[in-house]
């Protein structure tokens, strides 16, 4: 026999492979049977992988607000405390410290901030003008906001359709920004009666509400209940 034949088979190129086969396919059959008992299973609560679905974590669709946007007034959610801000309140309410310092139709202005939902009729000072207000914060002081809310139960020709809000920040008859106009649909919403209208958050030391025109087409006599303003006092 040939010295080269009495190399042991395990010496050889083919027997080498064949080893090296045999071995993986033991390797492979053994993590495949481990995990299927579970060693190599995710432990519970671990996250998900980045990019997968989480069940709950979907938001319902907004729809457009803004000028000429009305909505049913929602829940007030204030969260001030838990996130270090100031609270959420409605910054024209008298026991707030909201007050009414400037009008051109008079002390009756002041019912929209007493809350009780009084109803009382507003003119101008002087025919042509558009009934307006102007209503300061508690101290005088800045407030931020972003919706506004008037009180509607009932429909009545004299109405408010359309108003517009300004805000400013030298004096009640300095300078004011448009905010927007708003139009409030003839309807009363059932089970809440405010009608509510969000913008930007704007911030400012007044409010200017400015009545536009009444459900009937006319400018003047306007009929007015509760107004709200929600916001934050700096």
């Amino acid at each position: 026999m040939a010295e080269s034949d009495k190399h042991s088979f395990w010496q050889t190129l083919p027997g080498i492979l064949t080893a090296l086969a045999a071995v993986i396919t033991a390797l492979t059959g053994l993590v495949v049977g481990m995990r299927q008992v579970g060693v190599f299973s995710r432990p519970a609560g671990s996250p998900a992988a980045v990019g997968s679905p989480v069940a709950g974590s979907g938001s319902a669709a907004a729809g457009p607000v803004g000028a000429d946007r009305a909505l049913g007034a929602s829940p007030t959610s204030s969260g001030g405390e838990a996130s270090g801000l100031p609270e959420e309140i409605n910054l024209l309410a008298t026991d707030n410290g909201g007050q009414v310092v400037v009008a051109n139709g008079g002390d009756d202005w002041r019912r929209t901030i007493l809350g009780g939902h009084n109803l009382k009729e507003v003119a101008a000072d002087q025919p042509g003008n558009q009934p307006e207000a102007v209503y300061a914060f508690r101290n005088n002081a800045t407030a931020q906001f972003d919706r506004f809310r008037v009180y509607k139960s009932t429909n009545d020709p004299s109405d408010i359709k359309t108003f517009e809000l300004l805000v400013g920040n030298d004096s009640p008859t300095g300078v004011f920004q448009s905010i927007g106009t708003f139009t409030m649909p003839s309807v009363v919403y059932v089970g809440n009666p405010y009608q509510e209208f969000r913008f930007a958050p704007v911030k400012g030391r007044y409010l200017k509400v400015k009545l536009l025109m009444r459900q009937d087409g006319y400018e003047d006599n306007f009929e007015i209940w509760e107004f709200q303003l929600m916001g934050r006092l700096d």
